[in-house]
């Protein structure tokens, strides 16, 4: 946000990224060492899953990754996922 007052600029918040929600959907764990979202279980309703290559959990983003078995017993009718999204043998078993 930019803010102009009596000729001055200010930038509020201008690196700032908004956070991202669709990760409420899995049970996860963060690795803020290696900035990994590891995506353990899948718990949403979706029945097409469109998976975001980033999340941004306060401020700070995350690689995504999907766990073994992510997935497994799930009914989903399909699965796409953005470029860089790390995937483990039997994400979907």
């Amino acid at each position: 946000m930019v803010i102009i007052i009596a000729g001055f600029v200010y930038y509020s918040n201008s690196f700032a990224m908004e956070d991202t929600t669709w990760q409420n959907d899995y049970y996860f764990s963060l690795d803020s060492y290696d900035n990994k979202i590891q995506l353990h279980k899948y718990l949403g309703s979706d029945k097409e899953v469109i998976l975001p290559a980033t999340a941004v959990i306060s401020g700070h983003s995350y690689k995504t990754s999907i766990g073994a078995s992510t997935y497994q017993d799930c009914q989903i009718d399909s699965f796409s996922a953005e470029e860089g999204v790390v995937v483990y043998t039997g994400s979907f078993l």
